[in-house]
Formats: structure tokens, C-alpha cells, sequence
């Protein structure tokens, strides 16, 4: 497993913990945020990680894709463990995996999968995580990246800004980075986008069945999508991106929303910032609209909270242009 795949996953079980903590401190005491992790410690985790994690099987074998023969047949024909390696080239196929198996393209080549790539039912041990890299996938709106009911999955450099983007539903642990997409679907899941880019929105629901503790983090992403970030249920991490709204309802508990850029402004009521019910730390967020004359119909972009115990300090609000009056109201 390569070192940044591996940190990336390392800083996906490390969130929860660390925000958890940031929490407690930010209602206990006025102080700047501690650090969550420096690079030493990080490297320290990565090189202890990289010791102890165990192959997956001594006899492991390895399967070759060439232009022209089918992925899903390869799958179909693999053990548990194997690795699939894909020639570069265009894939015209749905596939379907089901068991834990290492898939990536030859180094160095472009490989598109145009149809859905789907993971399912799949239970990988956290010192050896599922791992779905450097590819290229969905070739319309409705081809994605699909994980279901999963556990412990790592997404590092894929590209899926020509499809349908990323859909979870079940799925615990899930880290993704270094990646791009269209947008984010996800139900009922926790997963981690650290240094992701998106260009339409990311939606968590989490409220189905009470799943209060499932979890969304996000860590140096650029969302540029009107209505960013959409979160129903569950615990939120939003830390040092740019996007333009956060919009948190019902039970979006535990939420720490802090370091983040708010520059891209959108025609909507209720702020740049909003959140409904739970409890929320808001810090050092910068807030503005710099193309206030696209956004003349919407009021609020600051920060809007209803019914939450809520901490917001050093926030920087600005440029937000003419909030006109409501005849309505």
C-alpha cells in the first residue's frame, strides 16, 4: 500500500477522534483550536501502519485486462486477495465486484470505466483497506462510482467529473482523495473527502433509521457548486475548504465547521451558513460574495442558526452586497 493511500486512510480514522475533541474544547475554553495532527506524527502512523499491516494472502494472484477483453470477467474469475492490472484504454462495461480485490490500471496508463463501477457487500480490515485508485469512471450522468454496504474503502486520484459522480449508501469508513466529481450521494454512511473537488453538490442523509453517529468530513476541499454542502443527520466535519453554503439539518449533531473559505455566494435565504437543530462550533470561517450583483435575491448570506447550542466566534463577514427587504414578509 503506498504511503500517501495509506495516510489518506490513517486521516480518515484519525477525524472522528480529533474533531470529537476540538468539540469539547471549543465549549470549554476560548482558545485558538489545537493542532489535530502534525506531519511528524502523521508520518510516525503511516510508517507503524505500513509494519503491521499484513498481506492479504501469501499466494495472491495477479490478472491482466487487456483493450478489448472484459474487466468483469476477470473479477468473476478472481479469488479474494488478487489483483486485477487494466491496460490503458476505454472500457465500455458496467462492473460489479463483490469480494476484496485490488483493482488498478497499468502505471502510467489512462484507464475509463464507462458504465457504474459498483462495490458491494464488502468488509475490508481496517490495517488492510479496500483500495480503488487512479481511475477514470462514468461515462453519463448516470454512471458512478458506487459503494454499498461496505466497510473501510479508500478512493485516491479518480476522475469522476464525466459521469454521475460518488453514491454511498451503508457504507462505513469510506475515504476519499485527491480526486474529482461531478457530486456526492450518500446515505446513511460515513465518509471522509480530503482535498477533493467537486463541481455539484454533496448530499448526506443520514436521518433514515436514526443513524445520528454516521459521519461526513471534509478537509481542504473545493466544492464550487451554488448549495455546497447538504447534510440531514449525523456528525459534520468541515475544515479549511472553499465552497459556497453549508446547509445542516435535524440532528446534524457534533458539527465543527471551521477555517473555511464561503466566496461563491448563492440565490438562497438562510445564509451562507445554516444550521437546524444540534450542536455546532462555527470559527474562523471567512464569509463573502464577491459577485454580490449575481445574488441581489438572497438575504442572510452570513450565518443563520435555528434551535442549536452553538458557538461562533472570529468569523470575517464581508462584501455581501444589498440585502433587500421582503414585501412578503
Amino acid at each position: 500500500m503506498g504511503c500517501g493511500v495509506l495516510a489518506l486512510w490513517l486521516f480518515s480514522l484519525l477525524t472522528s477522534t480529533a474533531c470529537h475533541r476540538l468539540m469539547q474544547s471549543q465549549f470549554t475554553e476560548q482558545s485558538n483550536p489545537p493542532i489535530i495532527m502534525s506531519h511528524h506524527s502523521l508520518r510516525r502512523l503511516v510508517y507503524a501502519a505500513a509494519l503491521l499491516a499484513p498481506a492479504l494472502a501469501l499466494h495472491a494472484a495477479t490478472h491482466y485486462v487487456t483493450l478489448g477483453e472484459s474487466i468483469q470477467i476477470k473479477v468473476d474469475a478472481a479469488a479474494a486477495g488478487d489483483t486485477i492490472i487494466i491496460f490503458g484504454g476505454s472500457y465500455s462495461e458496467n462492473v460489479t465486484i463483490g469480494k476484496q480485490l485490488t483493482l488498478q490500471r497499468v502505471t502510467g496508463e489512462s484507464v475509463f470505466i464507462t458504465g457504474n463501477l459498483t462495490y458491494q457487500n464488502i468488509t475490508a480490515a481496517a490495517a488492510t483497506p479496500l483500495i480503488i485508485s487512479n481511475l477514470k469512471i462514468g461515462g453519463d450522468s448516470t454512471k458512478k462510482l458506487i459503494i454499498n454496504n461496505c466497510t473501510n474503502v479508500v478512493v485516491d486520484n479518480v476522475d469522476l467529473t464525466a459521469g454521475g459522480g460518488l453514491t454511498t449508501s451503508a457504507a462505513l469508513d469510506i475515504a476519499v482523495g485527491n480526486s474529482t466529481l461531478t457530486e456526492a450521494n450518500m446515505v446513511n454512511s460515513t465518509v471522509t473527502l480530503s482535498r477533493v473537488k467537486a463541481t455539484g453538490p454533496v448530499r448526506m442523509n443520514n436521518s433514515t433509521g436514526g443513524f445520528t453517529s454516521r459521519a461526513l468530513n471534509l478537509l481542504q476541499c473545493t466544492l464550487t457548486n451554488g448549495n455546497s454542502v447538504e447534510v440531514i443527520g449525523g456528525k459534520v466535519r468541515l475544515l479549511y475548504s472553499k465552497l459556497s453554503r453549508a446547509t445542516l439539518y435535524h440532528a446534524s449533531s457534533d458539527a465543527v465547521i471551521l477555517g473555511n473559505t464561503f466566496k461563491y455566494g448563492g440565490n438562497y435565504d438562510g445564509g451562507a451558513i445554516f444550521a437546524n437543530d444540534g450542536k455546532a462550533v462555527i470559527r474562523n470561517n471567512d464569509i463573502s460574495v464577491p459577485n454580490g450583483g449575481d445574488h441581489l435575491g438572497a438575504r442572510n448570506n452570513g450565518i443563520y442558526v435555528n434551535n442549536c447550542d452553538t458557538l461562533i466566534a472570529n468569523n470575517y463577514i464581508h462584501d455581501l452586497g444589498p440585502c433587500p427587504e421582503d414585501d412578503a414578509d
